[in-house]
């Protein structure tokens, strides 16, 4: 499964809206003259580091030049859940105790240029998904297992779903699967068929919830099953975003652009609606503040986003 996301990203195969991700992602380094190898980190337990070699125009550079670096989610960081130090070899990366399941981007600030390294997190080692999955689908953890070792060719040359393996909840899972006509393709997810027909070679789904998807490809052929595959993913809540405010004090809030509706809560209570939000917490404390947005203005990878801050009131 995890070779199938690095063939995706490292050949440049990019899938219908994964595009749309890495290209909000990358932004950052557009008119860079450094480059990251790998430019791409999986990591499946908080022991395991890997190292990064920076290059500037072909020509290596030493870890020792990279004078900042942010793991970001967009514009915020989130620098606590990885540990990155310079080493003779390089920059050694891993992450930290505190480290969540989730999508993010390093990038590394040089005088010649920032490079960005793509970090994925699924933390499989330290969870339990298989069995998190067969209790969300209601089987047991031996079908699961069989239903995750699917893949085998029938026939023909191999196939292969190109999938990330961490989604947020509200983002696009799109991948477009080719085959010949007179197959029909089947797409089902934890179990149940979500698409169906001639016309379904194009794969677009939305988690509205967090945890484990089981997604498995099929082709029939008069009723027979030509080509299978299976991949499992983990969806996750984006990170959320600590904030200080001082008793009796306005805080500010903004939601994320392009969507044109956005609905507030404090501790699970609808309280405002719009862009902006502003709110007095009159008591010392720990409060949950949630941002639901949807209708998105233009195409881009979410179809709906949350955005959640822990903000602590402290008294003065």
């Amino acid at each position: 499964m995890l070779a199938k996301m690095y063939n995706i990203i490292r050949t440049g195969i990019y899938v219908s809206g994964v595009l749309l991700l890495f290209s909000a992602c990358f932004t950052l380094t557009a008119a860079a003259e450094v480059t990251a190898t790998p430019s791409v980190l999986v990591f499946h337990n908080t022991g395991q580091s890997e190292t990064v070699t920076l290059l500037s125009e072909g020509e290596p550079l030493s870890a020792q030049t990279v004078a900042s670096w942010r793991l970001l989610v967009d514009d915020r960081n989130y620098s606590h859940m990885l540990r990155v130090t310079a080493t003779d070899a390089g920059l050694r990366v891993s992450p930290s105790d505190t480290a969540e399941i989730g999508s993010y981007v390093l990038a590394l600030t040089t005088a010649r240029g920032t490079a960005t390294v793509q970090v994925f997190t699924p933390l499989t080692d330290h969870q339990s998904s298989i069995e998190a999955l067969a209790q969300r689908m209601g089987v047991a953890i031996e079908d699961v297992r069989k239903q995750m070792g699917l893949t085998q060719r029938l026939g023909r040359e191999q196939i292969t779903m190109n999938l990330l393996p961490v989604y947020y909840v509200g983002q696009h899972i799109q991948v477009e699967m080719s085959g010949a006509e007179n197959r029909e393709p089947v797409w089902k997810v934890n179990g149940e068929t979500v698409q169906r027909g001639a016309d379904a070679w194009r794969f677009s789904y939305v988690a509205e919830e967090p945890g484990p998807l089981l997604i498995v490809y099929q082709e029939y052929e008069n009723d027979v099953v030509i080509a299978l595959d299976s991949v499992l993913v983990e969806v996750v809540n984006q990170p959320a975003i600590p904030h200080e405010v001082a008793v009796g004090a306005r805080a500010h809030f903004n939601a994320p652009p392009g969507f044109a509706e956005h609905v507030w809560r404090v501790d699970d209570v609808e309280t405002a609606s719009g862009v902006a939000f502003h709110h007095t917490f009159s008591q010392p404390g720990r409060y949950s503040v949630r941002v639901m947005s949807t209708e998105p203005t233009k195409a881009g990878p979410y179809a709906f986003r949350e955005t959640r801050y822990e903000v602590t009131a402290a008294s003065n």
